[in-house]
């Protein structure tokens, strides 16, 4: 099922991500792992345990339930990935809710 998912990220997100090739691939360095990849089962159990019409609900279950295992932020809650607005999570977020709510409506359709 997160395959269904992660190509779905992919076609939206990936193909306009600025560290990408335009096409959905990856071009960061092999010393950097992208954080949606690297959280991508808890990302995708935010937005489908969170429901709400409200954005910052969702950015707030995203800090709480993902941001706190990265190894990018302090135990104090600071990133600073997130304030040089270099995290994909942060960054993509909007349109990384769009397309796992796409295929989980599908899902549901059916």
């Amino acid at each position: 099922m997160l395959e269904q998912y992660w190509n779905a990220v992919q076609q939206k997100v990936c193909v306009r991500c600025i560290d990408g090739d335009r096409h959905g691939n990856c071009r960061l360095s092999p010393q950097f792992q992208c954080g949606l990849k690297e959280h991508f089962s808890k990302v995708v159990h935010v937005v489908q345990t969170t429901h709400s019409d409200n954005i910052l609900d969702y950015v707030t279950a995203l800090r709480r339930e993902v941001c706190t295992h990265c190894n990018e932020q302090t135990s104090d809650g600071r990133c600073y990935v997130r304030n040089m607005l270099d995290c994909p999570l942060d960054r993509y977020f909007p349109l990384i809710i769009g397309a796992i709510k796409e295929i989980r409506q599908m899902e549901l359709s059916h």
